[in-house]
Parts: C-alpha cells; structure tokens; sequence
C-alpha cells in the first residue's frame, strides 16, 4: 500500500510499478489543532503547506518549511523535506514533534504518545525521527503534530 497526498513529488514515490493499492489522502484535509500558546499544530495528512500557512495566518504564525512546491505536510514529513529556510528553521525531521501511524498490521501508534504535543524528553525511542523519512515503508501517516513559528 502507497500513500498518495498531492503527487507533487518528482521521483514517483507514489507509483506502483509492480502492483500495489495506492491509497488516496487528499480528503484528509483538517488542521485539526492550533495551539499559539505552544506554537504547535496537528493536521490530517492531506492538509498542505498553504493551507496550513492560510489556517493560521491571523495568529501570527507560520509553518516555515517550503520545498518549493505546496505539498501536504505529511508527504513533506514521509520526504523528511527543507528548502529554502532549513538552515534557519531546520527541516520536517527537526519540526515534527508527534506522528499518528498506521503500520502494516494495522496497528495505530502515536510515536510520542497519544495526544502529545510537546518535543520528546530524553527517556525512551525516538520513533518520531524514525518515521520522518521513511517514505511510507515503515506505515502510513494519518495524523501529525509540528511546530509552527512566529512571522
């Protein structure tokens, strides 16, 4: 199973060549949690880099990360994407703080713990920074909590 956002990638990660089920998660569109106290929002994966960026512009935020193309956030996430500003704001691996993950027995997990949306502490796996990059091969994002920072 292949996770499909926007296809707005250019190295057909989205294909499948060899047979598969590519699963469409573009009506997955919902910043489902801004928190301006915590500079921290939750989006479902179809949400995109504008999309998000308009959500929130009336509270003086922003998510700065911007590969040069409106991708959904979590593809960004799957692509462990920067651009322009990574050397400013980091990329999606330092921005994510929490990943809700459907692994391929069906299993949900929340790589900090359920409804976490604070930065992880020194106890414990890393599973956040193990799934950012991924690319899918390790389960399917349908859920995110990251950083959003002021203008």
């Amino acid at each position: 199973m292949i996770p499909f956002g926007l296809g707005s990638g250019f190295e057909g990660g989205i294909t499948t060549p060899f047979g598969g089920i590519s699963i469409d998660m573009r009506r997955m569109n919902k910043v489902t949690r801004v928190n301006t106290t915590d500079f921290v929002s939750s989006v479902q994966p179809g949400v995109t880099r504008m999309q998000l960026n308009e959500y929130i512009r009336d509270t003086g935020l922003m998510f700065p990360i911007d590969p040069g193309a409106d991708a959904t956030v979590c593809g960004m996430c799957s692509t462990s994407a920067s651009g322009t500003a990574a050397v400013h704001y980091g990329t999606m691996k330092e921005n994510t703080i929490n990943l809700e993950v459907v692994l391929a027995n069906g299993d949900i997990i929340h790589t900090a713990g359920e409804g976490r949306y604070f930065q992880k502490s020194s106890a414990g796996y890393n599973l956040t920074e193990l799934f950012v990059g991924s690319e899918g091969t390790l389960g399917i994002f349908t859920g995110l909590t990251k950083y959003i920072l002021f203008l």
